[in-house]
């Protein structure tokens, strides 16, 4: 307190006045930005929409059977394009084949006959063959593996009257990187061809059989060595 306002404070006269006191600055605050209610909702829906995603992407990858349905549409869905009506003779392995490419040749205005029609005498005929398939699956890494699916075909087109319109073969092979535990869940039960076999570490490759062998030296050794002895003491 200063002087004059100690003064003033005692005397209190009439021609004392105090000047007033100094204002100190407001603290400079930073104004927060309005939350923008429409923007938090469309990024909070946004992260909604990419977990709810997220887990159908994943499970979007094809069974084996359907990777070889694939492959056949790739090789003999455009094979028979010069005629709109013909005879079917399919193989009878992999049946489902056959119902992915009638199917699809439905969907393109094909008239589809099997040969037991009695149609199939004005008509031209496409025949196919199973030439080749096979699963194989490589570790990588402990949780996935590496999935490679192999089909051969070969088909004939062959017209009405005998003529050879078109014979030829085609292969293709389908890859992609699975789970480890979808394996089962890609593998069709009921045939065969769509499984595979898991190739087995270093660990049990090599330990398991250096592990019987063993076993049968050390018990090929214990018969002769217990033979022997009993034949000592009689």
């Amino acid at each position: 307190m200063g002087v004059g306002r100690r003064l003033c404070f005692v005397w209190r006269g009439p021609m004392c006045r105090l000047p007033p006191p100094a204002r100190t600055a407001p603290a400079d605050f930073r104004r927060m930005p309005a939350l923008d209610l429409h923007q938090s909702l469309y990024r909070m829906a946004l992260v909604v929409s990419v977990l709810g995603i997220a887990p159908i992407a994943m499970q979007a990858q094809p069974t084996n059977l359907e990777a070889f349905q694939q492959i056949a549409l790739n090789c003999l869905a455009e094979a028979p394009a010069a005629t709109s009506a013909f005879v079917l003779e399919p193989p009878g392995q992999l049946p489902y084949l056959r119902q992915a490419l009638v199917d699809h040749w439905q969907r393109q205005d094909y008239t589809v006959y099997t040969a037991a029609d009695s149609a199939r005498r004005a008509l031209p005929t496409f025949s196919y063959r199973i030439e080749q398939v096979a699963v194989r699956y490589d570790r990588a890494g402990r949780r996935h593996l590496d999935r490679a699916l192999t089909l051969g075909l070969a088909y004939t087109y062959t017209a009405a009257d005998g003529r050879l319109l078109a014979d030829a073969r085609c292969a293709d092979t389908f890859t992609d990187r699975i789970a480890r535990a979808d394996r089962e869940q890609v593998e069709t039960t009921a045939y065969p061809e769509t499984q595979g076999e898991v190739p087995q570490g270093w660990l049990r490759r090599y330990l398991e059989p250096a592990v019987v062998i063993g076993s049968a030296a050390l018990g090929t050794y214990l018969f002769f060595t217990l033979r022997s002895t009993r034949q000592s003491d009689g």
